[in-house]
């Protein structure tokens, strides 16, 4: 299929970095579940070994979803960022190519042994007939990826339990009912849930609460995607989902709800989270950070952060008008209003579909946020 890779005229020569890829319009996107280390009921001892276990296992639904299937757009979890440059090299030892990539730390796994995981997003061809959702089973409950093409129009929002649970299990079932409500109201049912991502502080509760996922949505279960998290919105909350949901074309939700939609007969672009480093400067990649002293302000991150974001988006020929959803990738999660007022100067309203997570560290030394924007480019 056709993947138009986003690189700002500025970005320095050098640099191995993705901005992102334009996709053709009414390109079918693919929602994986959550892509980790475990093969045959095993996982690698070695970060290299369970990286090239996650590209396998990645192979294997990219396979079975066919179509000419292609990544295009990842979120690479490890619990130490210092081997985020070894995932690096296992990718381009697999593909040959970078996507558009956000490398983050996070402070837990939520499969055992596991130092990986991938959070994905693929494309391909424009279906020849299509039918909406369409739903790529291995075995379980949870199917290893869904599939959106141009019969929908996609939406996403973030759900927060009603009230903080006594476990991560009794939130996690809030989110949903609550889920399920804000979903209804869409003229619509829960088999239009196409993929969760599950923010779980605990991570040894995940098992449980996967099969809380599966037993409540049956034949109708959206890909799912555990991130293990520092921290949730609210002191002692252990859970927030975010939810994508297709409708037919007719289906509108509230425009002042919080809820970003996305035509799927369009084009997307599919870019990288980019950290709060002015990484859009002349010098190669082994000089730009010689002597680069991170800002202090977190307010200061959020400007270099959106002048990144402006400058990918232009050069797909987008603009932030056209931005339908954001997550916001922060070290500390007090920072939160600072991030919020600086980014509402640049947008010129709320945040669209806003999710913010706390996590470890990022990548980037130094950087203390991570935007990372969807956006639709356009005709």
């Amino acid at each position: 299929m056709r993947l138009d890779e986003v690189v700002p005229v500025s970005q320095p020569s050098g640099l191995a970095f993705c901005s992102g890829y334009a996709l053709e319009a009414g390109a079918q996107l693919v929602f994986p579940s959550l892509v980790t280390p475990e093969r045959d009921g095993d996982v690698p001892p070695d970060t290299r070994g369970q990286m090239h276990a996650c590209l396998d296992n990645l192979h294997e639904v990219l396979d079975l979803v066919g179509d000419g299937a292609e990544p295009v757009k990842l979120n690479y979890f490890a619990t130490e960022s210092r081997e985020i440059a070894e995932a690096g090299r296992a990718w381009e030892d697999r593909y040959g190519r970078q996507l558009a990539a956000a490398w983050l730390e996070g402070p837990g796994a939520p499969v055992r042994g596991a130092r990986v995981t991938m959070d994905l997003w693929a494309a391909a061809p424009p279906a020849r007939e299509p039918v909406g959702v369409r739903r790529v089973r291995r075995d379980g409950p949870v199917p290893v990826a869904t599939v959106v093409d141009s019969a929908a129009t996609l939406h996403t929002l973030t759900v927060s339990p009603p009230a903080p649970g006594p476990g991560p299990v009794e939130e996690l079932a809030g989110c949903l009912d609550e889920l399920d409500r804000r979903v209804a109201a869409f003229g619509t049912a829960r088999a239009s849930l196409v993929k969760l991502v599950v923010y779980v502080r605990d991570a040894a509760s995940w098992p449980l609460l996967e099969a809380l996922v599966g037993r409540r949505y049956g034949r109708d279960c959206p890909a799912v995607s555990p991130v293990v998290v520092s921290k949730a919105t609210r002191p002692g909350q252990w859970t927030e989902v975010a939810a994508w949901v297709a409708t037919d074309h007719g289906a509108r939700p509230d425009p002042d709800g919080g809820i970003g939609s996305f035509d799927v007969r369009g084009r997307l672009l599919a870019s990288a989270g980019t950290g709060s480093i002015p990484i859009f400067i002349g010098g190669t990649a082994e000089e730009m950070y010689t002597g680069y002293a991170p800002p202090a302000t977190i307010e200061e991150h959020t400007h270099i952060s959106m002048r990144n974001q402006l400058a990918i988006l232009e050069a797909a020929g987008t603009s932030l008008d056209r931005v339908f959803k954001s997550t916001w990738y922060v070290t500390d999660l007090r920072e939160r209003p600072g991030v919020e007022a600086v980014a509402r100067e640049y947008f010129g309203r709320d945040l669209p579909a806003p999710t913010f997570v706390e996590i470890s560290r990022l990548a980037p030394v130094g950087a203390r946020l991570e935007p990372d924007l969807w956006a639709d480019i356009p005709a």
